[in-house]
């Protein structure tokens, strides 16, 4: 079989030195260092806005980005950590050898509920799965529910989600984040139609986070005329100047890190101020410390009369350890000290898998 010879492309293509090769490493590990921790995507937007050279705003530059963070990380110059991928996860279900290890466990994870003295609930709704682990340092720091809603929530998570918000009877704050295109804006109003709708007594406050306040020029592309929301999203924002009337579009991923999370954090201090999330912290401290004195209660009973020399789970599953607690007998020469010391940590370490663990 005879087919058509194409002769070779004429065109070369200019590779990159090895200096130029050195500087793109060292810019991108600058700019994780700074943006940590982030997606692939977003550190891609950080080399285009940056105009670091040999990234281009296409995909071959987002290949050649995610090859080099993936060479960065199994040469261990980067940490894994640094760049998050939450589409990928172990879930198993949070076990325990035995009452010791839980007793343990809850010492060491206890937090006071901070939101306990404000009447206002918040919730942080982000479009893409991708974006949770960057998100989530700033909302379990203020304890605040984050919500992963992936495009066009299903039915069942809005209804679900819903029928919580309407059975908290105090003011509630929803900030959105998404793409600012067609899909992203129109999926962000549809949220906020079906959240109101399945919970009709909720008062609820829903407020799409702007991504046009940010100088995000140079990230920007063309809108993707195919889309079948186009011509509404022209007219949505035919008014915007920095989206030539709809005509550019801009992903959440284009937005540094960094000020996504300052931009999350600012809207929770609306309603949690940092003084009053530091108060709670340090009651919940003081009651960190009641639990360590009950838990030392506990391995006395379970240990004595001997001394502790051999780790051994089981033993009495109740007693008079929280009634003595409780009671505040006289002080009694104890065997050992678990809070502040490695003793517990040692004999009980943590539970090695936890609900929704990552591999």
């Amino acid at each position: 079989m005879t087919g058509e010879v194409y002769p070779a492309s004429r065109i070369k293509r200019r590779r990159a030195t090895r200096d130029e090769m050195a500087t793109r490493r060292r810019r991108i590990c600058e700019i994780v260092e700074i943006e940590r921790p982030a997606n692939v995507r977003q550190i891609y937007y950080q080399t285009v806005v940056q105009k670091i050279i040999g990234i281009e705003k296409d995909e071959k530059g987002y290949d050649k980005t995610q090859n080099l963070l993936t060479d960065l990380r199994r040469s261990g110059v980067i940490p894994y950590e640094w760049i998050k991928d939450e589409g990928r996860r172990a879930r198993q279900p949070y076990t325990v050898e035995g009452i010791p290890q839980a007793l343990n466990d809850t010492r060491r994870n206890y937090r006071k509920d901070p939101w306990q003295e404000t009447f206002e609930y918040v919730q942080i709704w982000v479009e893409k799965n991708a974006l949770i682990g960057v998100l989530e340092p700033v909302t379990r720091e203020y304890d605040v529910p984050l919500m992963s809603a992936v495009g066009y929530s299903s039915i069942s998570f809005l209804h679900e989600a819903a029928v919580h918000l309407n059975s908290l009877g105090c003011p509630i704050f929803i900030y959105q984040l998404g793409d600012l295109d067609p899909s992203g804006t129109q999926a962000a109003e549809a949220i906020e139609k079906d959240l109101r709708e399945f919970a009709p007594e909720a008062d609820i406050h829903f407020e799409r986070i702007a991504i046009t306040e940010f100088g995000l020029q140079a990230a920007l592309r063309q809108t993707k005329s195919k889309d079948p929301r186009y011509g509404w999203f022209l007219e949505r924002y035919r008014d915007v100047e920095i989206l030539q009337g709809g005509q550019l579009s801009c992903e959440l991923d284009a937005i540094r890190p960094t000020d996504l999370r300052n931009l999350v954090r600012q809207k929770i201090e609306r309603h949690l101020p940092r003084a009053r999330l530091d108060m709670m912290n340090a009651r919940g401290e003081q009651e960190k410390r009641q639990i360590g004195r009950m838990l030392d209660c506990y391995l006395d009973e379970l240990h004595e009369p001997a001394p502790i020399t051999v780790c051994s789970n089981g033993g009495p599953s109740n007693g008079p350890w929280i009634d003595e607690y409780l009671a505040q007998p006289a002080p009694r020469r104890r065997t050992w000290s678990s809070f502040g010391s490695d003793h517990a940590d040692a004999l009980y370490p943590a539970s090695p898998i936890k609900i929704g663990s990552e591999t």
